[in-house]
Order: structure tokens, then sequence, then C-alpha cells
């Protein structure tokens, strides 16, 4: 009766230990259920986060291609208005002469 009373204090020691240890680790799971759960969040929302800021430089490549555009007719312009204003001098430089001519 002692030997069967020992055995079975030792099998309750166990038990709680294992319940104790079973406890222990649910806990740990929880928590890295929880860690997990904000570890997943913020990949969402760095995965937003990186989506926005793709919409953003792309926006900032278009404004760039058309700054270049922009650039370039003013350039143009620019060459066009001095050729313009050459011929212009060329030619008050002409009427100069011709209205000294006629004095």
């Amino acid at each position: 009766l002692d030997e069967v009373a020992g055995a079975r204090h030792v099998l309750d020691a166990q038990l709680r230990y294992a319940r104790e240890e079973l406890a222990t680790e649910r806990h740990r799971c929880k928590q890295l259920h929880s860690e997990l759960q904000a570890a997943s969040w913020d990949a969402t929302n760095f995965c937003a986060e990186a989506a926005d800021l793709e919409k953003t430089a792309e926006v900032a490549r278009a404004e760039a291609v058309w700054l270049r555009h922009t650039e370039c007719r003013a350039s143009a312009e620019e060459s066009r208005l001095r050729d313009g204003l050459q011929r212009e001098g060329v030619a008050g430089e002409g009427l100069r002469r011709r209205i000294a001519e006629l004095e």
C-alpha cells in the first residue's frame, strides 16, 4: 500500500510538472502568436508604404520627363528667339544705313 501511495505521489508530481510545462508552453505560444500578428501587421503596413512610395517615385519620374521635355522646348525657343533677334538686328542695321543715306 505504501508502495502504491508512493508511486501515486510520484505520478501526481510528474503530472503536475507536465501540466506546468504545458501551461508554460501555451503561454509561450500565445506570446509567439501575438508577435507573429504584430509582425504580419508591420509587413502589411510596410507593403502599403512601399506601394505608396513606388507611386510617388512614378509621379516624380513622369514629372522629370515632363521637365526635360519642357527644358528642350525652352531651349529650342531660346535658340529661335536668338536667331530672330539677330535677324532683326541685321535688318535694323540695314534700316539705319538706309536712313543715313537718305539724310
